[in-house]
């Protein structure tokens, strides 16, 4: 057997029990009775999220099986945090007992019919991107939504949950990347690359089109080149700065020949470039003895057109950042990562970054893909936290949390390797892609 999705009508039974029996026990009437506060304010999330799906599950035409997929990330969040709110003796309890049987990965359930690591990335990628609801026209640089669907959950408690569920999905990919073999035996065909998620406007438009990021990523080499005194990009001492540089150059020499409008296009290569920027910040802050602000690629010589300046740093907002991140992932995963067989995806043995092995045999996709999704994470949870800091601002609240929007979060981006490491959704669409996809963008 393998794993079946439950209708919104048997996860309302299934729920409504849960609820009943949870008052039962602690003899209230309803879930603002209860007195463990983690139980009133999870049980207030499930209920909000179950009551909005519902809702929109009698509009016209609606995706029922991605309505289901996002209250098993909710159901999946609200476990998490039961989890991260236990004592070190404390039990996970009966909501979370019950919350396993409806998920269907109570310890009875056999493997094979749990969720795989697809189906477990879906649920939260659904989940978060439902979250977008709370915002403005679903982007969070509008500000929130009067009379969201989560006013009912406090403050400070719906931040934990919306973190909680962030991090989720962030670990979700990284089980995918982490099963991929490196055996694939297609090859890639441009022609049929579409981007299932595209950079905004806003995103683009800062590089001056796609000719002109060309030549400022020109003249950053040639920057390098001169301050380290060598010919070419193979004559660097760095290992990690030849592969970096051929990667780029791997990137926008194949996107020219692609059939990619110049905007994506510009996309993907500025959402590579921030990658590679993020992999020598890493690199300088591991570091005793080199200091990032005397880099020339990352600020340029005299402090003009580096990495720096060219993707606007100090200017650019989170959600642009991340769409960018993400444009680059959905070209990258193409070029390199084989569909599915057997239910596993496997990494090219032959793709545009093969030959940089040659500068460096300890050159690994799977590290830059994770990198990638610690981006992507790390963009998301900033740019919510100035959402909550300005609302925070205008509304002056208390320190005490009341029922209200969201919390504070805060976010921080590990030092990885490079090389050593809107309500309807194509399910079927997402399934096949790393599931990198904005969640705190419209786009």
């Amino acid at each position: 057997m393998t794993f079946v999705l439950k209708e919104l009508s048997e996860l309302r039974k299934h729920f409504d029990d849960t609820v009943d029996i949870i008052l039962k026990r602690e003899s209230k009437g309803k879930i603002e009775d209860l007195t463990n506060p983690n139980r009133k304010y999870e049980l207030q999330f499930l209920t909000s999220i179950l009551l909005k799906l519902e809702e929109q599950a009698k509009e016209k035409s609606p995706n029922l099986a991605y309505l289901s997929t996002v209250f098993y990330g909710a159901m999946l969040t609200v476990m998490q945090d039961i989890e991260n709110n236990r004592g070190v003796m404390e039990s996970s309890g009966l909501l979370n007992d019950r919350l396993k049987d409806a998920v269907g990965i109570g310890d009875e359930v056999k493997a094979e019919d749990k969720p795989d690591l697809y189906q477990n990335a879906k649920f939260h990628t659904a989940l978060n991107t439902f979250l977008n609801q709370i915002f403005i026209e679903h982007d969070s640089r509008k500000g929130f939504a009067k009379d969201h669907m989560l006013t009912a959950v406090p403050t400070d408690n719906l931040s934990k949950l919306i973190q909680t569920s962030y991090k989720l999905e962030k670990d979700a990919q990284r089980a995918i990347v982490a099963s991929f073999t490196t055996d694939g035996e297609t090859i890639s065909e441009l022609v049929k690359f579409k981007a299932a998620k595209k950079s905004p406007i806003s995103a683009t438009n800062r590089f001056g089109g796609w000719e002109k990021l060309n030549a400022d990523l020109d003249e950053l080499i040639k920057e390098e080149l001169a301050d380290k005194n060598v010919a070419k990009i193979e004559k660097l001492k760095s290992k990690e700065r030849i592969c970096q540089l051929h990667f780029l150059n791997a990137i926008r020499e194949s996107l020219k020949t692609a059939p990619i409008d110049e905007a994506e296009k510009t996309a993907i290569l500025a959402g590579s470039m921030h990658l590679v920027r993020q992999q020598i910040k890493n690199e300088y802050a591991s570091s005793y003895v080199s200091h990032e602000e005397n880099s020339v690629i990352l600020t340029g010589k005299k402090k003009k057109k580096g990495l720096n300046q060219i993707l606007a740093v100090d200017e650019v907002n989170p959600q642009d950042v991340e769409a960018l991140v993400t444009s680059a992932t959905q070209y990258i995963q193409f070029m390199t990562v084989a569909p599915k067989i057997n239910n596993k995806k496997a990494i090219r043995a032959a793709h545009i970054f093969s030959a940089i092995t040659e500068f460096n045999p300890e050159f690994n996709l799977q590290s830059i893909f994770n990198l990638l999704i610690d981006m992507i994470h790390a963009c998301r949870a900033d740019a919510l936290k100035v959402v909550v800091e300005e609302f925070k601002k205008e509304t002056k609240a208390p320190e005490k949390p009341a029922k209200g929007y969201l919390g504070g979060l805060s976010s921080a981006l590990g030092s990885l390797s490079f090389y050593n490491r809107s309500k309807k959704e194509d399910d079927e669409e997402e399934e096949d892609e790393l599931e990198h996809k904005s969640n705190m963008t419209n786009g």
